[in-house]
């Protein structure tokens, strides 16, 4: 007789596992950039790009991927995500060509777009209420690690196999987890052949025109979504381009030297992901302290990198700088539970999309204005990035700005409850 709690965390499995190569594949350009440079003679806007299309591909997959899981269920959809991306990771190790290298990202990007909101659907279905966030939590951790691979072992498999093979081998690993997907995975207990009674979070049925009339005239969204377009854009980029190119043009160190110091960005990401959930748990004032706290101290980060140390920092302390950004960063989870509880309950799902996209928009904006700065000083790469980095600088204003906000809106919300 069938384990209803291993066949569910089994199958948990699986589609974490997927999450990790999604965000394996969403950061692996960070490495290879000189690659694409070198071999292929792309210019740095056009390797922006290349990793912003990833980007833009799956921000814009986000609600119709919430419709698509809607209709379809996460077995089917995951299952055709991670063939599309997977296909599209193998092409990339074909190309070229631009368009070609265009097109495959793309494919990546839109591909790997419904792991995330795959899993939080499936958990939906098989999880109790009171198992939701711990599932949640485990789910942030171990996907989170995917960056980490992006990093170091990225540059050690590719100094063993090359780029172009590292990316084929990814992909055909990819195809193989959407093969997975559809044989395993379930989008019911019932499918499985479980009589379980049990009380799960379903998702009602919604009117997409009137869904997004309401969120977006709601002003939680708005702030909300300013931290991830901010605060979280920043990360984004930098970790997805521009942290090991930095490293090696400004230090002058090996790839795998610069690969190990970025990883620790990516530590700081896995340890947010506990971290910031242990505090948000026990803090007993405004949860938007964290954000606005912690923006304040990347605002000091970055200025001492930029301005203070002119990008050049003595390089023993930037694994400490990128760790605490990377855990910093975690406190966005706030503005999804807030704009959560702030929206009507049957538009979560889609205030939650709403605002996880606007993280990947500001991404490509931020890579593509340090593209063009580094294009402009191409004879000074320290100018190059120091002018372009300021924009990181720029970004946490907005999202301490933000902070603020939402620290008013709850007051002025408490004020009333109390009046």
């Amino acid at each position: 007789m069938k384990n209803y709690n291993k066949t569910k965390w089994g199958i948990w499995s699986v589609l974490t596992f997927s999450f990790v190569i999604a965000y394996f594949l969403r950061l692996s350009t960070a490495v290879i950039s000189d690659n694409l440079s070198l071999e292929l003679g792309f210019s740095n806007i056009e390797i922006s790009n290349i990793a912003s299309f990833t980007l833009y591909a799956y921000a814009l997959m986000q609600i119709p991927g919430g419709i698509l899981l809607d209709r379809f269920g996460p077995r089917k959809v995951c299952s055709i995500g991670m063939l599309i991306g997977g296909i599209g990771s193998i092409l990339f190790g074909f190309i070229e060509g631009i368009k070609v290298a265009y097109l495959s990202r793309v494919m990546i990007g839109a591909g790997v777009s419904v792991t995330l909101l795959s899993v939080l659907k499936f958990q939906g279905s098989w999880f109790k209420k009171e198992e939701f966030t711990s599932a949640t939590a485990k789910f942030s951790f171990i996907g989170c690690l995917g960056g980490v691979f992006a990093t170091f072992p990225l540059v050690f498999l590719n100094d063993i196999i090359g780029w172009r093979n590292s990316f084929i081998l990814i992909g055909i690993i990819g195809v193989l987890c959407g093969v997975v997907i559809y044989l395993v995975v379930r989008d019911t207990p019932k499918e499985y052949g479980f009589k379980v009674d049990i009380e799960v979070i379903k998702e009602e049925k919604v009117n997409l025109l009137k869904g997004l009339k309401s969120v977006f005239r709601n002003k939680a969204t708005w702030y909300n979504s300013l931290i991830m377009f901010s605060m979280v854009g920043i990360t984004t980029a930098f970790s997805s381009l521009w942290i090991v190119s930095y490293i090696t043009d400004v230090y002058e160190v090996k790839k795998s030297i610069a690969a190990f110091i970025a990883s620790f960005l990516t530590y700081g990401l896995v340890f947010g992901a506990l971290f910031m959930d242990y505090v948000f748990a026990r803090i007993k004032t405004n949860k938007f302290n964290v954000i606005k706290f912690g923006n304040i101290i990347n605002i000091f980060i970055w200025s001492y990198i930029i301005l203070i140390s002119n990008v050049k920092p003595p390089i023993f302390t930037l694994p400490i700088l990128f760790f605490i950004v990377g855990t910093i960063n975690m406190s966005h989870i706030q503005a999804f539970n807030d704009v959560q509880y702030k929206n009507e309950e049957k538009y979560s799902g889609l205030s939650t999309s709403v605002v996880n996209t606007c993280e990947f928009i500001g991404s490509g904006i931020i890579n593509l204005f340090i593209a063009f700065t580094i294009d402009m000083n191409a004879s000074n790469a320290v100018l190059g990035y120091k002018l372009g980095f300021v924009i990181f600088i720029v970004m946490n204003i907005i999202a301490l700005i933000s902070a603020n906000i939402g620290i008013k809106e709850d007051k002025k919300s408490l004020a009333i409850k109390v009046g």
